[in-house]
């Protein structure tokens, strides 16, 4: 049988386009792993929950704080991602570029970073007369370099965080590196991390020993800087310290020591406090890591009992970005799901009431004794959180009987709180565990659904979450005066409407001089809840 000429044409084209179809589609696929843009964006309310938490901790010092981290040799730079992009081969972007394996395994790393983690332990070792990541083709020098990128585009008041770079230096048989080595400028870690991150944002050992009391004893709590000195009066970004003993740390400055840290591997030789003195022991040990493989409940836990989760659990290059699913729920450890609610400090005034969605409160779950953050209309009524305001011990709390609206509570000449407590908040999760246990003990413990207002709110400027009702927003100077007028008080909306009463009544003659007083008091609350100045 003779196939006629066209079909053939027609069969060879069709097979033609199948191929060039498929291989496209392929190629588009194996690019999602090489670029990294299977990665799931981060939403601005996700970046503001992030960021309300750290502007929360900005008088906590920097060890104290939590670090939600990864072990990059389990989690994206071992063999078997190096095993799957080679059996790939090559793979072309439509603009005709060529992916291979550092650039695969660069892009996925970036990701991480942009992800919101802090902490990351990195195996390092001496191959081919340079410092090279363990089981990958990448060196040191590539690490850092995407290292500095992220640094310098994150480096402003609104995405700055912390990092803390974890190094473990592998040998043969846990032999220390030899003298010669760092005589060679290819091997002189001093020298590449001068180099390929510079040394403006790390926070040295120098650094930290010129800030200790000359008198400090062994047996007293080193000092650490606050995260509003380390970020924001300093300008670092971060601490680099090794974990194994293989270095000269002398011929090394930039690096500290283990022995600053507290570094478990698979099992904490911490246990979760149980009272106040237990939580004050937790506080006096400073970085507090656990390198793990975690569960999503786990590593939640392990945050609210204060220690900072390394996640350990095994990834590669094909399925990384499983990891978010760890990542997401650790990183906001206090607020609900889709909270920080997004506001534009409107006040809206309904029938009934009057609705200004820009305080925080925090609900307390007996069932599980547990506690979330959420926004709420800052006109109800509801308990307040107290603290002890001055105490040896930081947990000292109490929740008022009375309910007020969050205004009361922060009202500095008629404070809500009891004497000798001010309105607080939890800003760590330590802070939190200790709240919790508090009111696990309390009347509130009979109820599954307390909410109790917290002192954080986000009134003068919408959207930057802020401790004190008054506290000025760190990322807007002038504060705008048109939100404030529109949020502070019910007052200065009624007062609107007896000042044209007061002005209908006088062109009535009608007199009014008995009641003068009043009319003088309802004016000079007018003039108190008035600023001037053009609003921003």
């Amino acid at each position: 049988m003779v196939i006629p000429k066209w079909l053939c044409n027609a069969i060879f084209w069709s097979i033609c386009f199948e191929s060039v179809l498929i291989r496209q589609c392929l190629a588009y696929s194996k690019m999602d792993i090489y670029s990294g843009d299977a990665w799931p964006d981060i939403s601005p309310q996700r970046q503001n929950a992030i960021r309300s938490q750290r502007d929360v901790m900005r008088n906590i010092t920097i060890d104290q704080i939590p670090y939600v981290g990864v072990n990059l040799r389990k989690v994206l730079f071992n063999q078997q991602s190096v095993d799957l992009i080679t059996n790939m081969g090559p793979v072309y972007s439509p603009s005709g570029a060529s992916g291979n394996e550092t650039d695969a395994l660069i892009d996925n790393f970036t990701s991480l970073l942009n992800s919101g983690l802090q902490s990351m332990v990195l195996d390092l070792e001496i191959r081919n007369n340079t410092w090279m990541i363990v089981e990958t083709d990448l060196n040191f020098q590539q690490y850092l370099t995407t290292l500095n990128s992220f640094l310098v585009q994150s480096h402003y008041d609104l995405s700055a965080n912390i990092q803390v770079l974890l190094l473990n230096i592998i040998t043969k048989k846990n032999a220390t590196i030899d003298k010669l080595v760092y005589s060679n400028p290819q091997l002189n870690l001093t020298n590449i991390i001068d180099t390929y991150l510079g040394s403006e944002y790390i926070f040295t050992p120098e650094a930290f020993l010129n800030d200790q009391d000359s008198s400090l004893a062994i047996t007293k709590r080193p000092k650490w800087p606050t995260v509003q000195q380390f970020l924001f009066e300093r300008h670092k970004r971060i601490i680099i310290t090794e974990l194994t003993s293989s270095l000269n740390l002398s011929e090394t400055p930039y690096i500290f020591p283990r022995d600053v840290l507290h570094y478990d591997e698979n099992n904490s030789t911490l246990s979760c406090p149980t009272n106040n003195t237990e939580i004050d022991f937790m506080k006096s040990i400073s970085w507090r890591f656990l390198n793990a493989p975690f569960t999503v409940d786990e590593i939640k836990q392990y945050i609210t009992c204060g220690l900072s989760p390394i996640i350990s659990n095994y990834y590669d290059i094909s399925n990384v970005t499983d990891i978010v699913k760890l990542i997401s729920p650790s990183i906001v450890w206090a607020w609900e799901e889709n909270e920080p609610r997004l506001s534009n400090s409107k006040l809206v005034v309904g029938k009934d009431s009057i609705q200004a969605y820009n305080c925080a409160k925090v609900k307390y779950i007996s069932a599980n004794s547990s506690l979330s953050w959420s926004v709420g209309n800052c006109y109800n009524k509801k308990v307040g959180l107290c603290k002890k305001s001055e105490s040896e011990s930081e947990n000292n709390w109490l929740v008022t009987n009375t309910e007020d609206s969050f205004f009361d509570f922060n009202d500095l000449q008629e404070e809500a709180c009891p004497e000798g407590y001010r309105f607080a908040m939890p800003p760590t999760p330590l802070d939190g565990l200790s709240l919790a246990q508090y009111l696990d003990k309390s009347i509130y413990s009979a109820s599954e659904d307390t909410e109790i207002w917290i002192n954080l709110n986000s009134i003068m400027v919408s959207n930057c979450w802020v401790i004190g009702e008054n506290a000025t927003c760190p990322y807007r100077k002038e504060v705008s005066t048109r939100n404030f007028l529109q949020m502070v008080s019910p007052v200065s909306i009624m007062s609107l409407f007896l000042l044209v009463g007061v002005f209908y009544f006088s062109l009535l003659t009608i007199p009014i001089h008995d009641n003068r007083k009043n009319w003088r008091k309802i004016v000079n609350q007018v003039s108190k809840n008035e600023f001037e100045g053009v609003p921003s």
